[in-house]
């Protein structure tokens, strides 16, 4: 078979590339394509918001990440409550009794259990970024002291504001990214367009509560040491 002339040589480039395209996107659920759409459509601002329910229910619905929020609010919980008895914020007869006061904390936080890949859009985000904000949680926290005797302090977390920060890039530790970045710029000269545009995504969810907590009335003997893990703190 002869080898097609220049222009009939383009347009199978550019057929071979939107077959590429379509299977690509036909192994990625609606959520890793709408975050791939963007990228690989070279227009997408350099700051995408998601705040809608469908983004919402699906950030919800990832129990890894909900872990990772309940054991940085349990440590941020601790952290206020030390901070109240140094500072000498007790009711007239002791008890801790901080009500309503604004938070905001700020971690690293996972999604889905796989790393790399585009199937699913976990797998497309999975880890948040520092360099954007990471994980950032915000609200309003109230802790009470049922009584002087009683051993535990119960903390709640309403108004509840969450937002997953991360860059939509190529991951260049894994292979896979890097080969399917270079296909993806093909893909994209064959088809005509603008090459793929890396972006900042934030993912924003609202969760009312009450995250409900019980903690010691009394600090660990260990003191502030479980704060290592979080060496940027809490804001």
């Amino acid at each position: 078979m002869s080898e097609p002339a220049g222009d009939d040589r383009k347009v199978f480039d550019e057929f071979t590339a939107r077959m590429l395209l379509g299977g690509a996107r036909g192994v990625m659920d609606p959520y890793a394509q709408e975050i791939f759409d963007l990228w690989f459509s070279g227009t997408a601002p350099d700051e995408v918001i998601f705040d809608n329910p469908k983004w919402a229910d699906y950030m919800k619905a990832d129990k890894g990440l909900e872990r990772i929020i309940d054991d940085v609010l349990f440590r941020h919980a601790k952290f206020l409550r030390d901070e109240a008895l140094r500072a000498g914020k007790v009711l007239p007869d002791g008890r801790i009794d901080l009500r309503f006061q604004a938070y905001q904390v700020q971690f690293h936080g996972e999604v889905g259990t796989q790393t790399g890949g585009y199937n699913s859009g976990y797998a497309v985000l999975h880890g948040s970024n520092r360099a954007v904000g990471d994980v950032q949680v915000s609200g309003t926290i109230s802790i009470e002291q049922a009584s002087v005797k009683a051993p535990n302090l119960t903390v709640k977390y309403t108004n509840n504001v969450l937002t997953f920060n991360d860059i939509v890039d190529p991951n260049y530790q894994y292979g896979s990214d890097a080969s399917f970045d270079r296909l993806a710029r093909s893909m994209t000269r064959a088809m005509g367009q603008r090459p793929p545009k890396n972006y900042t995504l934030r993912i924003v969810w609202r969760e009312a509560g009450p995250w409900v907590y019980e903690i010691p009335v009394e600090p660990s003997k260990t003191g502030a040491d479980w704060l290592k893990p979080y060496p940027r703190g809490f804001k």
